[in-house]
C-alpha cells in the first residue's frame, strides 16, 4: 500500500472541515490502496516547514486539500522534490483545479489520485517565493489586502468583487516598469501568469500554458477608476486584448521595479512589495492529473 500525507487547513474556506469528513476522506483513500495520514496546518504554523518535515519521512505522495492558497504553501515546501502532488479542491478559490480540469467532487478527485497518472507542470518564482498560477502587481494585490476576512468566510470569492469595486475608487494607480528580455514597458497593473486562468471568470493570459517554458504578462497601462472599470468589463467578456492600453508579453525572466509601496501577490496571497524578479522553472513539479 502506498503511503502519503493529507495537508489541509481545518478552518479554510466557507465550510470548515469536520473530523467526520476527514475520516471519510481517509477511508476513501484506503479503498484506492493509499494509506493517508492527515496533517492539519496550525493557525500560527509555517506550512513550508511542515511540508519539509513530512518529506523527510519519504512518503509516496502528498495531497493538498484546500484552495489555491493551501496548494501554494505546499508547493513552496516541496519544490525540488520528485514526490507527486495530489489536489482535493476545497477552499475559497480553486483556480488550479479548474486549470488542470480536476474533479470538483472530493470522491472523484481521490479516485483520480488512485489511478496514479501524473504529469509535470512548470512553476513560477517571485524572488524567493514559488507560485503555480500567477502573480499580480499593484491593483489586485491591494484588492486582496483590502478584502474583509469575515466577508470572505461568508461569501467566498464574491468578497473579492466587493473589495475590487471599493479599491478601484480609492486606489491611486502608481506606475511601475516591467522589463522582459530587451523590452521595457510602463503600467499600473500587471498579471504575470504561469496558467491561463486568473480567477473566478477571468482568463487574462489566454496563450499561457502551465507546462510551457514561459511566463506570460498581461499589462494594463491606463490609470484611473473609469479605466479600471473598463478593464474589468472587457476582461469578463474576454475582449481586453482588443484595448490599445493592454499589452501582452512573455519571457523566462521578468523584472519589475517601482515604488516600494506597490504590493505583489502570488496565487492570491500577498508576498511583498516591489522591486521583484520573476522566473519560470519549466516542468519542475510532478502532479496527479486526468
Amino acid at each position: 500500500m502506498k503511503r502519503g500525507f493529507l495537508i489541509f487547513n481545518p478552518t479554510s474556506g466557507q465550510k470548515p472541515k469536520p473530523k467526520s469528513l476527514v475520516a471519510t476522506v481517509i477511508r476513501q483513500f484506503e479503498r484506492q490502496g493509499i494509506d493517508i495520514t492527515p496533517s492539519p496546518t496550525e493557525p500560527d504554523g509555517i506550512v513550508l516547514n511542515q511540508v519539509r518535515d513530512l518529506l523527510s519521512e519519504s512518503p509516496d505522495l502528498l495531497v493538498a486539500w484546500g484552495g489555491d492558497g493551501t496548494i501554494n504553501e505546499v508547493v513552496n515546501g516541496m519544490f525540488g522534490s520528485e514526490i507527486p502532488l495530489g489536489v482535493l479542491p476545497g477552499g475559497t478559490a480553486n483556480v488550479f483545479a479548474s486549470e488542470m480540469k480536476l474533479p470538483s467532487h472530493i470522491s472523484d478527485a481521490i479516485r483520480l489520485i488512485g489511478k496514479a497518472k501524473t504529469t509535470r507542470i512548470s512553476v513560477g518564482q517571485a524572488n524567493h517565493r514559488y507560485f503555480i498560477l500567477m502573480a499580480g502587481i499593484g491593483f489586485d494585490s491591494t484588492v486582496i489586502a483590502n478584502t474583509d476576512f469575515g466577508l470572505k468566510k461568508r461569501f467566498g470569492k464574491f468578497a473579492f468583487g466587493v473589495s475590487a469595486l471599493q479599491t478601484a475608487r480609492s486606489y491611486d494607480f502608481p506606475k511601475f516598469v516591467v522589463r522582459v528580455d530587451d523590452q521595457e514597458r510602463e503600467g499600473i497593473f500587471a498579471v504575470i501568469s504561469n496558467a491561463r486562468e486568473y480567477g473566478a471568470y477571468f482568463v487574462l493570459t489566454p496563450h499561457a500554458d502551465i507546462a510551457d517554458d514561459y511566463l506570460h504578462v498581461c499589462l494594463f497601462k491606463e490609470p484611473g477608476f473609469p479605466s479600471m472599470m473598463r478593464y474589468i468589463v472587457h476582461a469578463l467578456r474576454r475582449t481586453h486584448h482588443r484595448l490599445e492600453s493592454v499589452e501582452f508579453l512573455r519571457g523566462r525572466q521578468i523584472s519589475v521595479s517601482g515604488s516600494a509601496n506597490i504590493a505583489v501577490q502570488a496565487d492570491g496571497e500577498l508576498i511583498g512589495f516591489l522591486p521583484m524578479t520573476f522566473q519560470i522553472h519549466p516542468r519542475s513539479l510532478n502532479v496527479f492529473c486526468r
